[in-house]
């Protein structure tokens, strides 16, 4: 039965688990459960599959920011962007916490550069850029 729901549902299946646990009074707390000593075992034959399964995914990369001033007076601010994020341009005019951050603009990461042109008339205050996995 267990063997069957591996197959069709993909869950993890340790073949044994309660191999001389079931039945063992030294090793039940009452005629089903296992007591600490049955759960130890279960323990060490669950953890070496569980183990295998984890595959440890290191944190996205903090996104390197340029900011540029053009000819026009304008800010430019660049970073390299990661595939499947969502990246927020946030602006406030000063950096007191009463004033509260708007979203400029909220770009999609592409793998590559993105750019966010600071239009006139915003370029005073405090900008933060947010990335939303």
């Amino acid at each position: 039965m267990y063997h069957s729901l591996w197959q069709t549902k993909g869950v993890v299946y340790v073949p044994n688990v309660l191999k001389g646990i079931e039945g063992n009074p030294l090793l039940l707390s009452d005629s089903v459960h296992p007591n600490d000593r049955g759960y130890a075992i279960i323990a060490m034959r669950v953890a070496p599959v569980l183990k295998a399964l984890y595959i440890p995914r290191p944190p996205p990369p903090e996104p390197l920011i340029n900011i540029e001033r053009n000819s026009t007076n304008q800010f430019l601010i660049a970073w390299q962007s990661v595939t499947n994020a969502s990246y927020d341009v946030l602006h406030r005019g000063t950096i007191q916490p009463t004033n509260s951050w708007i979203v400029l603009t909220n770009l999609p990461g592409t793998g590559g550069v993105l750019s966010f042109q600071v239009l006139s008339g915003e370029e005073e205050g405090y900008y933060v850029l947010r990335m939303r996995p």
